[in-house]
């Protein structure tokens, strides 16, 4: 069995940091470990994604802990650029700018369902809770290639996303 895994990078590291923010990942580990616990023994790493929004002033460290990711064999990091807003706090009135991720979620899903079409794997491994994925799942679901879901807990994973994912993995 052939294994991917499709980090929603955003939704992973927050929810790293409301479980454990001292606790620090290997993804080599964590990509064989993923793919064992989906596939088994005999299960094949066919890659990991890892999509992210990235400011066009972002801090060396965030780019540097990209370069490195994208060193490591079969992980493949894909950044779209955060767009700038504006808002107004409906406390207090006063104008401030944000940035926030555009085409970071269509990104994957688009390519998921790509990679489920051409048969590039037979099980997805969505890392996120995020409810936006659930038509994803559903796609990958219908190609005849299951998809299950990894967070770091409960309380970061969507009911609706949970039951339709073959299966979910505690990270």
């Amino acid at each position: 069995m052939k294994v991917s895994v499709f980090f929603d990078g955003q939704n992973f590291y927050r929810s790293l940091q409301r479980f454990d923010e001292s606790l620090r990942v290997d993804y080599d580990k964590l990509a064989a470990w993923i793919t064992q616990a989906v596939g088994g023994p005999g299960a094949i790493f066919a890659g990991a994604h890892y999509y992210v929004g990235v400011s066009a002033d972002a801090p060396p460290l965030v780019e540097g802990f990209l370069k490195g990711l994208e060193l490591r064999p079969g992980y493949f990091v894909k950044r779209e650029l955060r767009v700038r807003r504006s808002g107004r706090c409906p406390a207090c009135g006063v104008d401030y700018e944000y940035t926030t991720e555009k085409r970071v979620d269509t990104r994957l899903v688009a390519e998921m369902i790509h990679y489920a079409a051409i048969g590039a794997f037979d099980a997805a491994v969505l890392v996120s809770g995020d409810d936006d994925f659930v038509p994803a799942v559903e796609a990958v679901n219908a190609l005849g290639r299951q998809v299950w879901v990894a967070t770091w807990s409960a309380d970061d994973l969507s009911k609706d996303l949970r039951v339709r994912c073959f299966g979910q993995i505690h990270l």
